[in-house]
């Protein structure tokens, strides 16, 4: 694994767990069960979207996805909210964690591969799909953070989906609410907006914005960096700072599993570790 400049490593796996924290709440919520974080975290504000399951489309959609169906009949048609990420603290930190894909409504929107325009003049365009999903998380996170009167580091953190939400969030985040991003980390990551978006971003967040990416997982060749057939898609790129790793499991979906990445980072620390008391010993 390439570690550039300014990656923690120990950081990189507590934002890790912590996106983990998000896909259990996710679970929870699908079981009906208690959720919580672990012990050492104070939960300051959960997100959710609103689904509305008497529109026809969503009646629609609802009828792909289990999980949602099972909840449209037992709710008899009142409106649910789905849980997408949270705010936490620690002592001196904030962490806004953000999971991926889970319900076949975000897959529907993953794919709505537009660009769109970003909502701040100079940030170019973003993933439609992406920014709709945002779109509807926005006045929470900002409600949430612009009530923390706190001196605190914050810390942005996803997943897959949750990885675009959250550098899309970035910029906004720094233009509108008083907490100022320590650091932004992601994890499978898909290309997020075009070469303005890129180039804006890059200016302002490169230093501490790092998009861990496994090179076996296909999540972050897409959506591809041209139109297919001219007419599907755009001109995507990448933001920086990329930290590159390689597991190969053999199978996709696991390649891009939020555990995979966590394991690969917690492999990476004790290597790292094991070379540094190498050196020490050898000096």
């Amino acid at each position: 694994m390439y570690f550039p400049t300014g990656f923690d490593t120990t950081l990189s796996i507590e934002l890790a767990e912590l996106v983990t924290s998000a896909y259990a709440q996710f679970e929870a919520f699908e079981n009906r069960t208690l959720w919580k974080l672990p012990g050492k975290y104070a939960l300051v504000r959960e997100f959710s979207y609103l689904w509305t399951p008497t529109k026809t489309i969503e009646r629609g959609i609802r009828n792909f996805d289990l999980t949602l169906r099972r909840f449209s009949r037992s709710t008899r048609n009142k409106d649910i909210r789905i849980p997408i990420g949270f705010v936490a603290e620690r002592k001196d930190a904030l962490f806004l964690i953000l999971r991926g894909t889970q319900t076949v409504k975000e897959w529907i929107r993953n794919f709505s591969i537009s660009l769109d325009d970003y909502p701040i003049e100079g940030y170019g365009r973003v993933h439609g799909g992406f920014l709709e999903t945002y779109q509807t998380l926005r006045a929470d996170i900002m409600s949430a953070l612009s009530a923390i009167d706190s001196n605190a580091a914050l810390y942005v953190a996803g997943h897959s989906l949750g990885a675009a939400l959250a550098t899309i969030a970035l910029p906004d985040i720094e233009e509108n609410v008083k907490p100022k991003v320590s650091a932004l980390y992601t994890y499978g990551s898909p290309r997020v907006g075009d070469d303005r978006f890129v180039k804006a971003f890059n200016r302002s967040f490169a230093d501490k914005s790092y998009r861990v990416a496994n090179t076996s997982d296909i999540v972050t060749s897409i959506p591809l960096p041209a139109p297919i057939a001219g007419i599907v898609g755009g001109y995507f790129s990448h933001v920086d700072t990329p930290v590159d790793l390689t597991v190969q499991t053999d199978d996709l979906e696991e390649n891009h599993s939020m555990m995979t990445y966590l394991s690969a980072l917690k492999g990476s620390k004790k290597q790292k570790s094991f070379l540094h008391r190498l050196l020490v010993k050898n000096a």
